[in-house]
């Protein structure tokens, strides 16, 4: 990983570090010192979090001292972030990163403290210090120990985790955040998160993809008045503060600049780590900046790469992009702007709802500012065009559009948000049954049970009372990504962002409240969690899960039959080729 190779190396922080003066912070290119800032300023220089292994990693929860980047003389307050042992808290945390086999052992630690005051009193946010783990997009199992968001840690307690990720795990790009139900929000939207990378075997990627320098960005989303209003009905002790900003954040620093050779393809790994709103990402300045679209949500394009003009992410979603930005008289500058419509007046975004969570409807959701700036200077030669190109695939991954799905498989799925106009409460149906969801003890009974292995088809949508489905709620499920079957053809361009035939784990769009996505199950039983992610209506209750029963480890048999080529473990993955240009 080198996403610290391009920049200097140094840092203008959002976060300050509670006593980590004099730590060292180890990334891609070495180590740095960590400092503890008291004054921020837009345009400090870009930096990357530290990369971590997820191998004996100790994962600390514990609070740590923000200042409000556009109220600089307001004093400090406390949020909840997560930092690896010997590093401290950060906002994000630390990047880990793994490879395809890995095993993440982790003893995740909860340094805060008690009183942690349930929802005894009907409150949709409660017991915000306790915590958990998930690893939001990896094919792993959902059982005890593993990537299991009903098993809490409660304050002062550590549980450790043994998360075994597939040989035949596709690398990509995933984060982490914390997700006991009730306190997803205020943790997870307070910065208790981080990027996860798995790394591409060798010999997986055409050459000039596999050495592309990379840039990894992961936007937060900082709401202080949400935060503050979340803690104040959790009865929580933490944003006490007169602080009022909305902003994004990029690697934890308010509009940083950094710089790029000119000419030079980067892999850019865009990570929306956030519990609501989305992005509508695109190049403006005096450069000249290309994207061709590689990876979304993990997952490789079934044809890469695609040109795109604009990157839509919803919260939790993730892109893959290698740019190139040229200039007619370097140096010059090119600016990473989310904006409203930036791709067009009819974009897949255009028609968005947001809605609030006492119900308020708003049109779009999509954050208007500027991420970051980069200076483009003049590189040595031009890098060539990139050629078209397939991957194999692993066989979790395999194109399910043509093969039949039983009639007992397919179902529908209803996303019910808050709202002012009717007296239902937030959830996740099944098939039009459903009921607002509240962590228990024991745990509430699974909406359904589908089998274990086989392919399912969901056509995801609302309901004749909640009409925004989709287009209002990003639809996110645990342990595998969904293939999209159909998108509503619907008078929006999606922009060559979207197309038939992609996958997701979370999905937002506006050509409709509807899509038909193909789910298959395998290997892993146990429960699917699956919820709305913009985060507060997840602690609403706008979740549910899944019990997916059959045998431990059994695999789906026809996909070798759609795919001779797919691989089940790294030994099938090694015999090769692995790519192909087309």
């Amino acid at each position: 990983m080198i996403f610290a190779q391009l920049f200097m190396v140094v840092a203008l922080c959002l976060t300050c570090l509670d006593g980590a003066q004099g730590q060292t912070l180890r990334g891609s290119t070495g180590s740095q010192p960590a400092r503890t800032y008291s004054r921020f300023r837009a345009g400090g220089v870009l930096t990357f979090p530290p990369e971590v292994n997820g191998t004996g990693l100790v994962l600390n929860l514990d609070t740590l001292d923000l200042r409000d980047p556009a109220e600089l003389e307001l004093p400090p307050f406390y949020t909840r972030a997560f930092g690896a042992e010997g590093l401290g808290s950060s906002f994000p945390g630390p990047a880990i990163v793994a490879n395809p086999g890995d095993v993440l052992k982790m003893r995740v630690h909860n340094r805060l403290r008690y009183p942690d005051p349930d929802c005894a009193d009907g409150s949709s946010y409660c017991q915000l210090n306790t915590t958990n783990l998930h690893t939001h997009g990896l094919h792993v199992s959902p059982k005890k120990h593993s990537d299991n968001v009903f098993e809490p840690i409660t304050p002062g307690n550590h549980t450790w985790l043994r998360i075994e990720i597939p040989s035949n795990h596709m690398g990509g790009t995933f984060w982490y955040h914390s997700h006991h139900h009730h306190s997803t929000a205020s943790q997870a939207g307070g910065g208790a998160l981080g990027a996860l990378i798995i790394k591409d075997p060798a010999d997986s990627l055409p050459p000039e993809i596999a050495q592309m320098p990379e840039v990894l960005l992961v936007v937060t989303y900082l709401n202080i008045p949400t935060s503050k209003q979340i803690e104040e009905e959790g009865q929580g002790s933490l944003w006490q503060t007169n602080a009022s900003t909305t902003a994004a954040l990029v690697n934890g620093l308010y509009m940083p600049s950094g710089s790029l050779v000119g000419g030079r393809w980067h892999r850019f790994r865009l990570v929306y780590a956030a519990i609501r709103k989305s992005l509508e990402v695109a190049w403006t300045g005096d450069a000249h900046c290309e994207m061709q679209l590689l990876a979304k949500d993990g997952v490789y394009l079934p044809q890469a790469p695609r040109k795109i003009s604009t990157i839509y992410l919803p919260s939790g979603g993730r892109a893959d992009v290698a740019v190139r930005c040229s200039c007619t008289e370097p140096p010059c500058a090119a600016e990473l702007l989310t904006e409203p419509n930036i791709g067009g007046p009819n974009g897949p975004y255009s028609r968005n709802i947001d809605i609030d969570p006492d119900g308020t409807e708003h049109a779009g959701t999509t954050l208007s500012q500027s991420l970051a700036s980069f200076t483009v200077s003049a590189g040595s030669d031009q890098d060539p065009d990139l050629r078209p190109f397939v991957l194999r695939r692993p066989c979790y991954l395999v194109n399910l559009l043509n093969t039949s799905v039983p009639a007992a498989n397919n179902h529908s799925i209803q996303l019910v948000g808050p709202s002012r106009t009717n007296e239902s409460q937030p959830f996740v149906g099944w098939d039009g049954n459903g009921t607002r969801f509240e962590h228990s003890h024991p745990l509430p009974p699974a909406v359904a049970k589908i089998p274990l292995p086989a392919v399912h088809e969901w056509r995801i949508e609302g309901t004749d009372y909640s009409t925004a489905g989709i287009s209002a709620h990003p639809f996110h499920i645990h342990v595998s990504p969904y293939q999209i079957k159909e998108l509503p053809n619907a008078t929006i361009d999606y922009d060559n962002f979207f197309a038939v035939g992609d996958w997701h784990d979370t999905l937002l769009h506006s050509g409709g409240d509807w899509a038909v996505v193909r789910y298959q199950t395998e290997k892993f039983t146990g429960e699917y969690v699956m919820h709305c992610h913009i985060l507060q209506h997840e602690d609403e209750g706008m979740m549910t899960w899944l019990e997916a029963e059959g045998e431990e480890g059994a695999v789906w048999k026809e996909a070798k039959q759609i795919d001779p080529t797919c691989y089940r473990d790294e030994e099938e993955r090694s015999v090769g080729p692995n790519w192909r240009y087309i």
